[in-house]
């Protein structure tokens, strides 16, 4: 099987990402000290100018404070809400930033081939004695089909593939390949597994907004796609 690596290891730990959105809090918060501001130069306003002889009512002023209070706590919540967004921005930037030189298991099964390799990870089901392995194009044919014996249920399988073709010299084509993983049992039974694609995440960019792990094969994945992340061999 030149060229292609089979590597059986401990099942790769789940890693759910978590996506958060920095919103314009600066806004909010300049918008409610213009309110509390104006409703302040109203209130005083009108205690300067009240005709002495014909005074607020009291139960009008109580209800104007009332509304102060409630504007002032509003305030005060909209400040809290705002280092809220930011403390979870941080700390997702640094989830992002911690994938960096890891594996990255996500998603999806399909990947662009433009030479080297690619990799996909299995996750081996209880029962299971032996997994197929076929690699297709975007049209569903299968190029390169081989069988992994002996596998560890619980396991998690890693396929790397280097563009060899089955039934043909030399490597594929430059496109779109997917992997179809098929587990057999002993009682002769099958099942289609879930494959993974995974490769190595090489940076971070924020360019839409929120944090992106751009992949060593081209992909630019958020952080609610990665499935699984291990140490690079």
């Amino acid at each position: 099987m030149d060229g292609i690596t089979l590597t059986s290891s401990s099942t790769l730990t789940s890693t759910s990402g978590t996506s958060s959105t920095t919103s314009s809090s600066s806004s909010v918060t300049e918008s409610a000290e213009d309110a509390y501001e104006l409703f302040l130069s109203v209130l005083t306003t009108q205690l300067e100018t009240q005709n002495p002889t014909d005074p607020v009512d009291v139960t009008e002023l109580s209800s104007q404070l009332v509304g102060y209070a409630q504007l002032e706590q509003q305030m005060q919540t909209n400040d809290y809400l705002a280092a809220l967004i930011q403390a979870t921005a941080e700390q997702t930037s640094d989830v992002a930033l911690s994938f960096l030189g890891t594996d990255v298991a996500y998603g999806s099964s399909a990947q662009d081939y433009a030479g080297g390799a690619l990799t996909w990870t299995v996750e081996i089901p209880d029962g299971a004695q032996a997994v197929t392995l076929e690699v297709v194009d975007a049209a569903g044919e299968t190029v390169f089909e081989t069988t992994a014996d002996s596998v560890a249920a619980g396991s998690s399988l890693t396929f790397t593939w280097d563009g060899s073709l089955s039934d043909a010299e030399g490597t594929a084509d430059a496109g779109t390949y997917s992997l179809i993983a098929t587990a057999a049992a002993s009682d002769g039974s099958t099942a289609t597994l879930d494959a993974s694609a995974t490769s190595r995440a090489t940076q971070v960019t924020w360019s839409s907004g929120e944090p992106e792990l751009v992949l060593a094969n081209g992909t630019t994945i958020s952080l609610d796609s990665v499935i699984a992340a291990s140490a690079a061999a």
